[in-house]
C-alpha cells in the first residue's frame, strides 16, 4: 500500500484490470479513511455487473468499458495474459511520486 502522507490531499486513482468483488475496494477505501482525499476514481475495464451502483457511491468518479453478470477469470477477458513485472511497476510508480511537489 501506498504510504498515507503521499496520499493526503490528494486525488486518487485506483486501477485494476478486473473488479469481480467489493471487498477489495472496500478494503482499499477503509485504508484511506485516515486520509484526507480530494477526489477518489476507480478505473477497470471489467466489473461484475452488480458492483456499479456500490462503486458509484464510494467513488468520484467510476470508469469502467463493460459489465459481466458472471466472472470467468482474467484470462478469459484478455488476449496478453502476460503479468507485469513487480518490481518494474514498483520502480515507475516511484519514479513518478519522487516527481510529485512536497506538500
Amino acid at each position: 500500500m501506498p504510504r498515507k502522507d503521499l496520499l493526503n490531499h490528494r486525488s486518487i486513482i485506483a486501477v485494476t484490470d478486473c473488479l469481480t468483488s467489493p471487498a477489495p475496494l472496500d478494503s482499499f477505501i477503509d485504508y484511506l479513511k485516515p486520509v484526507a482525499v480530494n477526489k477518489l476514481y476507480i478505473c477497470a475495464p471489467i466489473i461484475k455487473a452488480d458492483l456499479v451502483s456500490h462503486i458509484r457511491q464510494v467513488s468520484d468518479f467510476a470508469f469502467f468499458a463493460g459489465t459481466v453478470d458472471f466472472f470467468y477469470g482474467k484470462d478469459h477477458y484478455f488476449e496478453d495474459n502476460a503479468v507485469y513485472d513487480r518490481s518494474a511497476g514498483i520502480n515507475l510508480v516511484s519514479s513518478y511520486l519522487q516527481l510529485w511537489p512536497a506538500s
